[in-house]
């Protein structure tokens, strides 16, 4: 991905409607895993992502595994970045599709794999 410090990208797992836990790559450089539900969104874990130059191509990985509590994990270029569970009550245990979304146009993706 590539986000050029303009908007947010982000990969999501899990969605279902409404529903999705999401790893974004914030405007400052910041990485967040989140969950959305409905229309209320809680951040789950945040971290810098080491990323120094927002307008270079760098790899992703996202996970998300089990039901109670829901494992999330991130990793960039390789190197592991964020590891948290989802325990409440709202946590997203069901199964769904994966994607990509950007907050403004002109963030960039390239090779999405989804993997098991």
């Amino acid at each position: 991905m590539v986000n050029f410090g303009g908007g947010e990208a982000m990969l999501e797992l899990r969605g279902n409607g409404a529903n999705r836990y999401a790893l974004a790559l914030t405007t400052s450089g910041a990485l967040q895993i989140r969950r959305y539900s409905g229309t209320s969104v809680a951040v789950l874990a945040s971290a810098a992502s080491g990323i120094v130059d927002l307008s270079a191509w760098h790899a992703f990985t996202f996970a998300v595994s089990g039901s109670s509590p829901v494992t999330l994990t991130a990793a960039v270029d390789g190197v592991p970045k964020l590891a948290t569970s989802d325990s409440s009550s709202a946590a997203y245990a069901g199964s769904g599709g994966a994607g990509i979304a950007a907050t403004v146009s002109g963030i960039l993706f390239d090779d999405f794999t989804l993997g098991r």
